[in-house]
């Protein structure tokens, strides 16, 4: 493995070519593509632990929809645990209250 590795690298390097085909570059400078990753993400279930404290967000989604859903999931999957429907800083459904 590490032999298939220099070999590589020595070809990226030498610009060799695969099966006609120049290796592909990599750009030099910043990267120039904007993409939109957790911040467009308003909604997130969370297991919560005994003392208060945010133990592991369980999902994080875009839409109410598919955020009640895993929130109904996961409140199946940990029935005896506080679980938290989250939108940014907005508590929007707990699993110990009625609904």
């Amino acid at each position: 493995m590490v032999l298939f590795f220099l070999l590589y690298s020595l070809s990226v390097l030498v610009g060799y070519t695969v099966r006609g085909r120049p290796f592909p570059r990599f750009p030099s400078g910043p990267c120039t593509v904007s993409r939109p990753w957790i911040e467009e993400l308003n909604f997130s279930v969370e297991l919560h632990q005994p003392g208060g404290s945010v133990e592991e967000v369980v999902a994080r989604c875009a839409g109410i929809l598919i955020a009640q859903a895993a929130f109904k999931a996961a409140c199946t999957h940990y029935p005896n645990r506080l679980v938290m429907l989250c939108r940014q800083a907005q508590i929007v459904a707990r699993s110990d209250r009625d609904r």
